[in-house]
């Protein structure tokens, strides 16, 4: 069940890690969403992922800018 769920998730990470298409609180919400669907431990597993992805996401925005 864990295996599935980390699939899940990382499949999810994988379609909203570009920060600069999906403003933060979103990507918090699909990962959310996507992760309790699959039921029990994937509900933890999915906010900690949630969390890691807004962090993700705000420092490759940081970066971005600082590239521009």
């Amino acid at each position: 069940m864990m295996i599935r769920t980390m699939r899940m998730t990382m499949m999810t990470m994988a379609a909203i890690t570009p920060a600069d298409r999906a403003p933060d609180g979103a990507s918090v919400v699909v990962v959310v969403v996507v992760v309790v669907g699959v039921e029990g431990m994937g509900v933890v597993v999915g906010v900690v992922v949630s969390v890691v992805v807004v962090s993700y996401g705000q420092v490759s925005v940081i970066k971005n800018q600082l590239l521009v």
